[in-house]
């Protein structure tokens, strides 16, 4: 899917996060020169470092069947997308207490090969919002101790 999208040329341009042969040392880079060029230019370089937290988990699984859908995937592939959603829950366990399982309505499962990639498609639009500009997309994951 990842290749397919690139082959396609759909994913933003300036997004490293999550794609393979992109790095975030390569989005610092690009992001300093695109300061320079501003600063040579004489114009003013601003910058918004947005913290989306729990982002993965946020992720409204129709929204994202819409995006798919509007890539093009074929209708078998997306009912394999919506069924690899669908129906999931959770619990959780403390001090081997096992809580009630509940339905999980939003979210792409953490810890999967596809999770990035789907949130690369469903944030992929967000690049439309900043005009006049560029908008270089990196993320780093927090790993909580």
């Amino acid at each position: 899917m990842s290749a397919y999208l690139d082959h396609l040329g759909w994913l933003y341009k300036h997004q490293y996060g999550f794609r393979p042969g992109r790095s975030t040392a390569q989005a610092v880079g690009q992001l300093n020169n695109s300061v320079l060029d501003a600063m040579d230019g004489g114009k003013v370089a601003g910058m918004l470092f947005l913290d989306i937290s729990k982002a993965f988990d946020s992720i409204n699984h129709k929204i994202l069947l819409g995006k798919l859908e509007h890539i093009g995937l074929a209708a078998r592939s997306l009912r394999w997308f919506k069924s690899y959603l669908a129906n999931r829950r959770q619990c959780v366990c403390i001090n081997g207490e096992v809580s009630e399982t509940r339905p999980i309505d939003l979210g792409v499962p953490q810890g999967s090969i596809l999770g990035p990639l789907l949130f690369n498609v469903y944030i992929n639009s967000l690049s439309a919002a900043v005009t006049k500009s560029e908008l270089h997309l990196v993320h780093q994951q927090q790993i909580n101790a």
